[in-house]
């Protein structure tokens, strides 16, 4: 199954969504809490990558109300016409993102006190590798797009780089991702058997519904996994299929693999 057709499709999907009403303001989470500022009275998207060209993720968020961040990265830059102009975003406790020139953060640059995504992701792995020393994952090889909070987003990119390089994920990308955690723990032990996961909005999150959708898992020993899709489009996409096949795009393959 595609895995980058939910991700353009935003419309359809999140329509879905609020129909299911799953879709909803971030929920409270460990981090720290700011409001949401210099909209101008209108409110602000949260987005599915951080970039205000991403889509939508739920309703939009009115001035004054809270929001829990998780982390702070670097993204596309947005000027908000009172505050300098930031490249700053946030990552809020459901995955979803907005940018920090609409947050009241009381700081100009990065906030302090709100760790960086790409040291939260970093400290994830070190301790994943802490407990499982006596395994080894699979070696995966490819172009490493770092757990930076911005997967849904390089991976667009990646098709439009038009290279058709491998890429790797880093597996702390699905390490934070409890519910994923918990159904491939049941898994058994076969390097052979490829078990299908289908992400969902409300058990996943937005950024791994819109980055990855369905893909395949295989369980490689007793702790440790293997992550295999391919970034392609159907032709219910037929504007990012037709790219690929004029050469404007390439389709490419998607690795990762860890222990836990």
């Amino acid at each position: 199954m595609s895995i980058a057709k939910r991700f353009l499709a935003m419309c359809m999907a999140l329509a879905a969504c609020l129909a299911a009403a799953v879709c909803m303001a971030p929920r409270a989470a460990a981090g720290q809490r700011f409001t949401i500022a210099y909209t101008g009275g209108i409110g602000v998207y949260p987005r599915v990558a951080p970039s205000m060209a991403a889509s939508h993720a739920g309703a939009a968020l009115p001035e004054g109300v809270s929001v829990d961040v998780e982390c702070e990265l670097e993204g596309r830059v947005v000027n908000n016409g009172v505050t300098p102009a930031t490249n700053i975003w946030e990552r809020l406790s459901d995955g979803t993102y907005l940018a920090n020139a609409y947050i009241n953060s009381g700081a100009d640059g990065w906030t302090p006190g709100v760790p960086k995504c790409a040291d939260v992701s970093a400290q994830a792995q070190t301790e994943t590798s802490a407990r499982t020393e006596s395994e080894r994952p699979v070696d995966v090889a490819g172009y490493r797009i770092p757990d930076d909070g911005s997967l849904a987003l390089r991976l667009h990119d990646h098709y439009y780089d038009n290279t058709g390089a491998p890429v790797v994920i880093d597996w702390s990308f699905f390490t934070r991702h409890k519910n994923f955690i918990a159904k491939i723990k049941q898994l058994p032990v076969d390097k052979n058997k490829e078990v299908q996961y289908y992400s969902k909005i409300e058990n996943d999150g937005v950024d791994m519904y819109f980055a990855l959708g369905t893909f395949t898992v295989v369980k490689t020993s007793q702790n440790c996994y293997e992550v295999r899709d391919r970034y392609d489009f159907n032709w219910l996409y037929l504007k990012a299929k037709i790219d690929a096949m004029a050469g404007a795009a390439a389709e490419f393959e998607i690795r990762a693999s860890g222990c836990l």
